[in-house]
């Protein structure tokens, strides 16, 4: 509360208040007011991505329809194109996560890397050192992954921009009663929004964007082939995160301590599954070199397994 909320509420409840001033100089001697500070905002570390398919970001929106079913719509966006795979679901467990990204991969393309938010759906929720399906899948294919700061749906903005278009140029227009509805009339909306529709920050359609550009796309023979329940293979997954004041920070649902001096700061962990070693790099700034913080152990609760040799080789990851 202010010295202005303060003199308010005196005057309702006594008359006559002290001034403003007075009231500030009584809260800064009893060390109730805090110096403003006017901070630069910190540099966070984002992958590059020059070309299609070298980020692809995956979010999810929840909606319901008339009678009161939900809609969990899981939508990618390549970063570079700004190009879509968007589909429609019942739920938005893993299982789920994991449908979408293969018919994106089969659509849009193999990513380098595939970017998510901390939604369980990806994640794998809560427990410590959890691996999830979704990061199974794309270590399975040979695809890193990439977590982005905990709370900052900024961070994950060309998908961020596509949801609000999509909400108000699709899902506003449409009062659907049935699930089942819904795809016709989205992939409509998608084959407009492809071709006609140039988003912020870029320069063209996403379908020119993208043309001069191989696409690998994947074979519906590869996805036939996955094992069920899929294992942790060799594979990198990375994450951005936020140090608090206490110094530390969080991966896989573990803490990971950096230091006090870093907080406030972005690090960049990324864990190599087959060394199971988790390092941290830091960037003060994009034209900065990286510097390496720290190095841990960070054992896995089963073995991991090296990538397929069709999609080491397919993907040119053989040794």
């Amino acid at each position: 509360m202010g010295a202005r909320t303060i003199q308010h509420e005196y005057r309702k409840k006594y008359g006559a208040a002290p001034s403003q001033r007075t009231i500030h100089r009584i809260l800064k001697r009893h060390h109730l007011v805090a110096p403003a500070q006017r901070r630069r905002p910190r540099y966070r570390p984002h992958p590059a991505a020059e070309a299609p398919n070298a980020v692809q970001a995956t979010d999810i929106i929840t909606r319901w329809i008339y009678g009161g079913s939900v809609v969990q719509t899981f939508n990618t966006v390549d970063v570079y194109s700004n190009d879509v795979c968007s589909t429609t679901h019942a739920d938005k467990t893993g299982a789920e996560a994991c449908q979408h990204l293969l018919e994106t991969w089969k659509t849009l393309g193999i990513p380098a890397l595939a970017q998510f938010d901390n939604e369980a759906a990806f994640s794998g929720g809560r427990y410590a050192q959890s691996i999830s399906r979704v990061v199974r899948l794309c270590l399975y294919l040979g695809i890193p992954i990439l977590f982005t700061p905990l709370g900052e749906a900024s961070y994950n903005w060309p998908v961020e921009i596509f949801n609000d278009l999509w909400a108000q140029r699709f899902w506003n227009r449409h009062p659907f009663s049935r699930r089942g509805d819904i795809p016709r009339s989205q992939q409509a909306f998608l084959k407009w929004y492809r071709t006609n529709y140039i988003a912020p920050r870029q320069s063209d359609t996403p379908v020119h964007l993208r043309q001069g550009y191989p696409i690998q796309r994947l074979p519906d023979r590869w996805v036939e082939q996955l094992p069920d329940p899929l294992p942790i293979c060799a594979g990198l997954i990375h994450a951005v995160r936020r140090i608090n004041e206490t110094g530390y920070t969080r991966f896989l649902n573990v803490p990971i301590r950096i230091g006090k001096r870093h907080a406030g700061r972005y690090v960049w962990l990324t864990l190599e599954t087959a060394d199971q070693c988790l390092t941290v790099w830091y960037q003060p700034r994009a034209d900065a070199e990286w510097r390496q913080l720290k190095e841990f152990a960070f054992p896995l609760k089963e073995p991991v397994q090296p990538v397929p040799k069709q999609f080491a080789q397919w993907r040119n990851l053989a040794p």
